[in-house]
């Protein structure tokens, strides 16, 4: 059984079996730790690597992003290595826990693009027992002690439908290939009665370069397609507000917090209906 230490909240493995499915088919599928999972039906299996599960299907899609996409994650784990003061939600930031609180957690919660922190810092420092996290993630390696990380694509969750109270996307959107998908699958597997969080962080094309960057920084290669090192693209407020109607997500309320005269950080709850 997987024990959140700050508090005493549960996830068994029962529990997370009663949720996860196939991430192409969405089919129930049953985990064993230290085992591969195969699905005889289709001859799919899901390898054991690492201590965690490779949810993450053979992709059958010719987007050239995904070529990208594969660089981009590369730059991501340098970065979350070399600087993760700056480059992952952890310590005591002022802007996590705002999001944290907008979030209003509750009952089963699915952040899609945890990272590989071990506890996000917008997750509550004391949760309840009545909430329970689930991440997924890529570049997930071992789950975490505190609770479960899959590796696992957004485009493609391996969970079941309607069984999410909460949906989180923590700046994580604007990494991926498909984001109308993405919110999408997040609807699908969000509660007709939960909701989707989404953090954006917004920044103006005209926003000033550091004067210097440290070597592994400017080392970082930047693929065909992507606006930068790190993101496929950026998303203004007015784009991202196009693909949650797009994915049939509804605006139940937003918060605005600049942070600077270039940046700003935007908060939306989401209805599934």
């Amino acid at each position: 059984m997987l024990t959140n230490t700050l508090q005493g909240s549960t996830l068994s493995l029962d529990l997370l079996n009663d949720v996860v499915a196939c991430p192409l088919t969405k089919q129930p599928i049953r985990l064993s730790l230290n085992q591969d999972v195969s699905l005889p039906e289709d001859g799919r299996t899901y390898v054991w690597r690492n201590e965690n599960w490779e949810l993450i299907p053979e992709i059958e899609d010719n987007n050239p992003l995904w070529k990208a996409w594969e660089q981009l994650q590369e730059n991501g784990m340098i970065s979350y290595q070399s600087d993760p003061g700056n480059n992952l939600a952890v310590g005591k930031r002022q802007d996590c826990e705002k999001y944290g609180q907008f979030c209003q957690y509750q009952g089963l919660v699915l952040d899609i693009g945890c990272g590989p922190q071990t506890w996000p810092a917008y997750f509550p420092q004391t949760p309840s027992p009545e909430q329970v996290f689930i991440g997924v993630d890529p570049l997930i390696k071992k789950s975490s002690e505190q609770y479960w990380q899959l590796r696992a694509l957004a485009e493609y969750l391996p969970l079941r439908g309607n069984t999410m109270d909460r949906v989180l996307f923590s700046t994580s959107l604007d990494h991926m290939v498909d984001p109308v998908g993405c919110l999408k699958e997040a609807k699908r597997v969000c509660k007709p009665t939960g909701t989707v969080c989404v953090w954006i962080g917004e920044k103006k094309p005209n926003t000033p370069k550091p004067q210097t960057s440290p070597q592994w920084y400017q080392d970082l290669k930047k693929p065909d397609g992507a606006e930068d090192v790190f993101h496929i693209k950026r998303f203004t407020a007015a784009e991202i507000e196009t693909f949650f109607e797009a994915a049939g997500l509804s605006i139940l309320e937003s918060e605005i917090h600049p942070i600077d005269e270039f940046r700003t950080n935007h908060f939306y709850r989401l209805s599934p209906q």
